[in-house]
């Protein structure tokens, strides 16, 4: 099994080699049949290009109506397939839940809530928003501690929360303007 056979390689049995030279020209038969049936090199390019000459090039032909309806229908399967794999393997992931957790579980799937999580991540979890109130809160509550050790004040650890709302409300508001002068610009 270690020695393998290369093309150029000689038989060490003469019924081998008898076999080779038989399987040799059979090939070589069913090659020169299959040329007379389909004809020579130049034919086959000659009707190669009639059927160039003749073909609609895909700037000209319009689409179909058809084309359209099965490019919409496709997408709705693709939509529709996805919602039945998800809700299938919600079902196989809750099988192994605990009652509470198959609560939690159906209560945050329920598609109001997943309608509303959606809708309040485009809007109102906004990164400019956690950047702006982190950094104002880390700078407010800084100062602010640093006062009230200075004098001797106690420490309202309300005023992180009333920090972190305000950097939050400054961080939209900074984003909101920054969009409207890009918007302004571009259309100068």
């Amino acid at each position: 099994m270690s020695e393998k056979l290369h093309p150029g390689a000689e038989f060490n049995h003469d019924g081998e080699a008898q076999a080779a030279k038989e399987q040799a020209e059979k090939l070589d038969r069913k090659a020169e049949q299959q040329e007379e049936e389909h004809g020579d090199s130049e034919s086959i390019s000659r009707i190669q290009k009639q059927i160039e000459a003749q073909a609609i090039s895909s700037e000209r032909a319009a689409p179909s109506v058809e084309s359209e309806t099965i490019s919409l229908g496709s997408a709705s399967v693709g939509r529709d397939l996805k919602q039945l794999t998800f809700n299938r393997t919600l079902v196989r992931v809750r099988k192994h839940l605990t009652a509470p957790d198959k609560a939690l579980s159906k209560f945050i799937h329920s598609p109001f809530v997943d309608r509303l999580s959606e809708a309040t991540g485009k809007t109102v979890a906004r990164p400019s928003g956690f950047l702006g109130g982190g950094l104002v809160a880390l700078a407010g509550t800084s100062v602010l501690l640093y006062l009230t050790k200075k004098y001797g004040y106690e420490f309202n650890y309300l005023a992180f929360l009333l920090l972190f709302v305000s950097g939050f409300v400054a961080g939209l508001l900074i984003e909101l303007l920054i969009k409207l002068l890009l918007r302004k610009k571009h259309s100068d």
